[in-house]
């Protein structure tokens, strides 16, 4: 998430230093565990304000940031999707699984959403829109995906921990963490997003 942040800040051309980035985006992050995820988003813009970006900025950078966590974990939950939730909820019909497509359009969307976004960045600089640098929001977004990866194989790593679970079922373990945890920051005022994501 510091990576991310950080990238995303460089990307839009604000070169914030690594270190005041990460206290940042750790003290904002530090905020969602009591009032919920609105106030992460609250303090991160603000203590970014006071690191000396304009309120034009701090905005477009904030929805940048937003846009890879929601972006890249859709994208992995397709990408991830078990075939047998789309069975569950009745989505498969004889002859046809749906699974593979949805898959494909995960990786599609993982691999095209930093193009979206470089191209928003640079409609939203008014002043000097050369300054967005695509290269730099693929690298925040590959952050971001790799902190999802990463908290999906810890998911299983967890679960694995109370009962074994074969590494086949790493991919349903990933999909159940980012799909519950991007529902859960769409219900912003809830603390830690209770309830949701569990």
């Amino acid at each position: 998430g510091v990576m991310a942040w950080w990238l995303s800040l460089r990307a839009v051309g604000e070169n914030l230093p690594w270190l005041a980035s990460a206290r940042i985006h750790i003290q904002a992050n530090l905020a969602k565990y009591l009032p919920g995820y609105a106030w992460q988003l609250v303090g991160k813009a603000y203590l970014t304000k006071q690191a000396g970006l304009t309120a034009e900025q701090v905005g477009l950078v904030m929805v940048v940031e937003l846009a890879e966590l929601f972006l890249a974990g859709l994208g992995l939950a397709g990408l991830t999707l078990p075939s047998e939730l789309l069975s569950f909820l009745g989505w498969q019909h004889p002859g046809f699984d749906p699974t593979w497509l949805i898959r494909l359009g995960g990786g599609v969307l993982l691999f095209l959403f930093p193009l979206g976004i470089a191209w928003f960045a640079r409609r939203r600089q008014k002043h000097s829109p050369s300054i967005v640098q695509t290269r730099l929001i693929y690298a925040a977004s590959g952050a971001m995906l790799a902190g999802w990866l990463l908290d999906g194989v810890c998911f299983w790593l967890l679960a694995g921990g109370i009962s074994p679970i074969p590494v086949d079922r790493l991919d349903e373990f990933i999909f159940i963490l980012t799909i519950s945890l991007v529902l859960g920051c769409l219900i912003v005022i809830l603390p830690g997003s209770f309830r949701v994501r569990d």
